[in-house]
């Protein structure tokens, strides 16, 4: 079996330990990690040029990224770059928080942004996928989770990553 490293919570230890966090990965048995992409560099976030960056190293132990978390309050401007990640390193999921409903509701605008992306990402075969929050796991709309409100909004378009 495979097992992978969600990077927002072991940023802290590659930050210290730097190439040898990879060595040390795949020496227990690790083969691939999830790292979170956002805009700009913070704890456990990296810049698409830090990935970039950490892809040679990880690559030589052994490691892929079959997964990314984008992190990031707009999604326009995304697909170019996810395109990009897909030719270059086969990464096939890009992953976003499931957005919170505005006065209870899901809006248009929140819809069709992730649909949109959802679609041009599966025109290079690659899948947008929503995490569940704890809000949208708890919150009830109509008798469902608000993430699942969100998920049937979205016409399958948009899968789940539990």
């Amino acid at each position: 079996m495979k097992f992978g490293i969600q990077m927002y919570g072991a940023g802290r230890a590659l930050e210290e330990k730097k190439e040898a966090f990879w060595a040390e990965a795949a020496g227990m048995g690790y083969r691939w990690i999830e790292p979170c992409l956002g805009q700009e560099p913070s704890a456990g976030v990296w810049t698409v040029e830090e990935l970039e960056e950490y892809m040679p190293v990880m690559q030589a132990y052994g490691l892929s990224v079959v997964s990314c978390h984008i992190l990031s309050g707009a999604l326009d401007g995304w697909a170019p770059r996810l395109k990009e990640l897909t030719g270059k390193y086969g990464i096939r999921q890009f992953v976003i928080s499931c957005p919170e409903p505005v006065d209870g509701a899901y809006q248009a605008k929140q819809l069709e942004d992730c649909r949109e992306l959802a679609r041009q990402l599966s025109g290079f075969g690659a899948q947008l996928l929503a995490h569940n929050g704890m809000e949208v796991s708890c919150r009830k709309m109509a008798g469902k989770s608000a993430y699942e409100q969100f998920l049937e909004s979205c016409a399958e378009e948009v899968g789940a990553q539990a």
